[in-house]
């Protein structure tokens, strides 16, 4: 008896166990396609979050160079609206032809690479060519049409500070009587004839106040 009963046993696992692995395998299909959207959701919401992080270049500034229906750049000589500069604000400064060149940022903070008061940095540097402080570049001169240390100059080519959304601040000169003129030019022409010129401590007074 006790061996039928065995055997009945045995034939009735042999029966089970294909069902229990036809059970299973069909419970693993159901979580996985449950899971996988989850773990695809994460992945971009891990992507994103990550895009999100990378840092953004913070002078690049569309809006200050918009384009006419040419695309080529408006010239800061045609009218634009300038709006008052403050202490604080972060100010992004433009040179060269067209004003395409950047020359730095004030207001960031002097350890910042970007900063004219950094003397380490590329803007701030007495020996680099892009530098307001380089007394031989054609931005750090105080003969130059593109320097703002040219206490006589109304040129166009005079550089111009904007905020990160592009908002015309006015020409960065230290010339207060030149057309559009930012806020703190009548301090910048005092500044650099109470240095003598010495651009190394007119950077110094400069930076004490606006760096």
């Amino acid at each position: 008896m006790r061996s039928v009963i065995t055997n009945k046993i045995g034939t009735l696992k042999q029966l089970i166990r294909p069902v229990l692995s036809g059970l299973s395998t069909l419970v693993l299909i159901s979580y996985t396609a449950i899971l996988n959207p989850t773990i695809a959701e994460t992945q971009n919401s891990v992507t994103r979050s990550y895009s999100n992080s990378q840092p953004k270049n913070k002078f690049v500034t569309p809006p200050l160079l918009y384009s006419n229906k040419n695309g080529m750049l408006i010239k800061t000589s045609e009218p634009r609206q300038k709006r008052h500069y403050s202490r604080g604000r972060k100010g992004l400064i433009y040179g060269g032809k067209d004003h395409k060149q950047f020359l730095g940022c004030i207001g960031c903070g002097k350890y910042n690479s970007n900063s004219i008061c950094n003397p380490y940095g590329t803007y701030g540097s007495k020996y680099n060519s892009t530098s307001l402080f380089n007394k031989y570049s054609n931005f750090g001169s105080r003969y130059s049409s593109a320097s703002p240390w040219n206490l006589y100059n109304s040129s166009d080519s005079t550089p111009i500070l904007v905020d990160v959304q592009g908002r015309f601040y006015g020409y960065f000169t230290s010339n207060p009587y030149r057309s559009q003129a930012f806020s703190y030019a009548r301090d910048l022409k005092k500044w650099y004839n109470d240095s003598d010129g010495d651009l190394e401590t007119f950077q110094k007074k400069l930076c004490a106040v606006l760096g």
